[in-house]
């Protein structure tokens, strides 16, 4: 019981099952057309086509991700880590040579290029430290931090963000006129007006690189990108420039069907804010001369980068989409299957049912010579000659148009005010015919009347033999004639046997002839008294037992007459097929009445059902 409720309960859940349905000519489901199959193969060979351009884009990396980009202030501290080539600078004399290397060459320093790391926790303590050549190669000429002073490891920086106060850490890159408590043996400070004179004017130019980073989402990796900043020097004012540095977490997702999620944090871009004050005041304020100043830090601001590329199930969605837009041309293809349909079942309905519309319709074609040889040979020639007949090729030479047939096909109801001639009619004709035929409640219609008229046509008795009428399939009849034949040449063979043994017990029948005799008197006194006694028992049984059978038979009888007096004979017909006891007594009553003389259905009904096989009983 357990294993049926199991069962059941998995057929519930059964989403591929095969609703009921009828089928077309060689087993067929759907119906098929020539026009049907140029579409789908249209249809299948393009978007095979779009589909594998689809997976090349793919494959390729071609298919741009989807991507979601929003700022945000940072509420929470974090360190950021960098390399000194993050910022490089490089100071070109008006005649466009390095200073670092004029410098190097006259031994005359003409400015200070200094580092100051400065954090609140160290008391506001300046950690002055010169710059250094950049040990890139690609960064000849340009001046780099020196990580074993200021750095937290082998070519490494770092930079705290606090959002109670963005300056706790910071850098600044000191550009002033060349002072001797910074410079060290061998190299002296130059005189302060040969350097105002040679290098204070707007003709040097101050380049300061910043190495920073962006997502590629073709490579799907980290680029560099350099920015530079021009800079010049005036004979008054002094710059003093922040770089507010901007963050950007990188969160990126990819996978073929299930996605992965990877996280990293760079510096994108920087916001720039320039400062000017005058030389004087920058002297009184730090008892040095600053020609400018370059600050950088750790802005507020950050962005949230979010990079989806795109799963294969996207591919295939977007497929999809296309996919199910090509099918719309498949109203053509079903067009051309619905006509084909109706077309056939007009076709069966002039074979089957309207035959001398047939031959009218044949004759209307030019047909009716073919059609009076035809009869004139016999009517069977003329019953197969229509089977035959390819009424939906020879429909296609009826005078009506090609509009005039669909609007009558689909639109069966539209009235036409016209005059139309005959061939019109008669296809309008066929039309409707076929559209009832196609409807289902046409055809449940037709069916309860059929069945209504069959249960009217026999007697109860009757339709109760009817449930045990049957036929053979036709191999049954080969394998009875088979069987015949082998039963037929057994019984000559063993009739053979037996005249040959009766010849030989004849001799022996003569002497126990006497025996016989004895022990047929002995039997006949037997059967004698047994039969004496089996009367009296009959004679007690009549006497008490039958009698009450029989008043209960009597009225048992009696109540199913009276209970079926008032019932129609389509009623009756119903309780045959839900009664069991009342269907048992109709054929009951058929079977007794087979004796007397039958009609014509009686008798076929009685060689029709099963368990009668001897034919000759029933006559």
């Amino acid at each position: 019981m357990s294993d049926t409720k199991a069962t059941a309960t998995l057929k519930k859940f059964d989403i591929f099952a095969l609703p009921f349905q009828f089928t077309f000519r060689n087993n067929e489901k759907e119906k098929k057309t020539t026009i049907g199959g140029l579409i789908s193969m249209s249809i299948l060979i393009v978007s095979s086509v779009y589909f594998g351009y689809l997976c090349y884009l793919y494959f390729q990396n071609q298919v741009q991700p989807q991507v979601v980009s929003s700022s945000s202030f940072q509420k929470n501290s974090y360190d950021m880590q960098f390399q000194e080539s993050f910022i490089a600078v490089q100071v070109l004399m008006p005649n466009g040579q390095n200073l670092y290397d004029f410098q190097q060459q006259t031994g005359k320093v003409y400015l200070n290029l200094i580092l100051l790391s400065t954090k609140t926790g160290m008391n506001g303590q300046f950690l002055p430290q010169p710059l250094i050549p950049c040990k890139d190669n690609s960064l000849q000429g340009y001046l780099c931090l020196d990580s074993s002073k200021v750095g937290v490891g082998d070519n490494l920086f770092s930079l705290t963000y606090n959002p109670d106060n963005l300056e706790q850490n910071q850098y600044s890159i000191i550009f002033g006129i060349c002072n001797p408590s910074l410079i060290q043996s061998p190299y002296i400070c130059e005189d302060e007006q040969v350097i105002r004179k040679n290098i204070i004017s707007y003709s040097t130019q101050i380049t300061v690189r910043v190495s920073l980073h962006q997502y590629n989402t073709k490579t799907k990796q980290l680029e560099q990108r350099v920015k530079k900043e021009l800079f010049y020097f005036d004979p008054n004012l002094a710059f003093y420039t922040k770089l507010h540095l901007e963050i950007t977490d990188l969160t990126q997702q990819q996978g073929f069907i299930i996605q992965n999620s990877e996280y990293s944090t760079y510096f994108s871009g920087y916001t720039r804010r320039d400062i000017y004050c005058t030389q004087k005041f920058i002297k009184d304020q730090f008892q040095m001369n600053i020609l400018g100043a370059l600050e950088f830090f750790i802005g507020s601001e950050s962005i949230n980068l979010n990079i989806q590329y795109p799963q294969f199930t996207y591919l295939l969605a977007q497929f999809t989409s296309v996919f199910n837009s090509l099918l719309f041309l498949g109203i053509i293809s079903k067009f051309f299957a619905e006509s084909e349909i109706f077309l056939e079942v007009a076709e069966m309905q002039l074979k089957v049912y309207f035959k001398k519309s047939a031959i009218f319709l044949l004759k209307q074609l030019g047909k009716g010579e073919i059609v009076q040889r035809e009869q004139q040979q016999g009517l069977g020639n003329l019953l197969n000659y229509i089977k035959n007949t390819d009424f939906k090729e020879l429909g296609k030479k009826m005078k009506v148009s090609l509009i005039t047939k669909i609007k009558y096909i689909f639109m069966s109801n539209v009235k036409n005010e016209k005059v139309e001639t005959i061939q019109v009619k008669m296809f309008k004709q066929i039309a409707d015919q076929s559209s009832k035929a196609l409807n289902i409640f046409e055809i449940q219609k037709e069916l309860l009347q059929m069945k209504i008229m069959m249960r009217l046509f026999f007697s109860v008795e009757q339709y109760a033999a009817i449930q045990l009428c049957g036929s053979k399939l036709p191999i049954y009849n080969e394998i009875k004639t088979e069987q015949d034949q082998e039963i037929i040449q057994d019984f000559i063979d063993e009739n053979s046997q037996k005249s040959n043994k009766i010849d030989q017990q004849i001799e022996k029948s003569i002497e126990s002839k006497e025996d016989k005799q004895k022990f047929q008197e002995q039997s006949q006194n037997n059967v004698i008294s047994f039969n004496r006694e089996r009367l009296n028992s009959v004679g007690k049984y009549n006497a008490t037992v039958y009698p009450l059978r029989i008043e209960q038979q009597l009225f048992d009888q009696k109540n199913v007459e009276n209970h079926t007096e008032f019932i129609s004979h389509l009623e009756k017909i119903d309780m045959i097929e839900r009664d069991e006891k009342f269907f048992k007594d109709c054929l009951e009553k058929f079977l007794k009445n087979k004796s007397q003389s039958q009609s014509e259905i009686d008798r076929r009904i009685l060689e029709c059902m099963i368990g009668l096989d001897d034919t000759k009983s029933i006559y």
